[in-house]
C-alpha cells in the first residue's frame, strides 16, 4: 500500500468483503499504487491428511494471489 493512500480503508474493506476467510495484513511501501505482494496459506495440522491434501490443491497461495490481484484490479477501476 502506498504511503498516504487515501482509499486505504475502502480497499481493505473491499478485499475483506470478497475474502472474509482471509486475514489481511497491510504493509506500507514507497510504491505508486496498491499491489498484492505475498500470500500465505495455513492449514489445520490436526485435520485428517486427506482433508489437508484437498485444501492444498484447491486453495493454494498462488491461486489466492491471482484472485487477490483480480479483486485489486477491479477496485482500482
Amino acid at each position: 500500500m502506498p504511503y498516504g493512500y487515501s482509499h486505504r480503508d475502502q480497499l481493505v474493506g473491499f478485499i475483506q468483503s470478497k475474502f472474509p476467510e482471509l486475514e489481511i495484513s497491510v504493509v506500507h511501501q514507497d510504491i505508486s499504487k496498491p499491489e498484492v505482494d505475498e500470500t500465505e496459506v495455513d492449514y489445520d495440522a490436526s485435520a485428517p491428511p486427506a482433508e489437508i491434501a484437498g485444501k492444498i490443491t484447491s486453495n493454494d497461495a498462488s491461486s489466492f494471489m491471482k484472485e487477490l490481484a483480480d479483486a485489486l484490479s477491479k477496485f482500482s477501476r
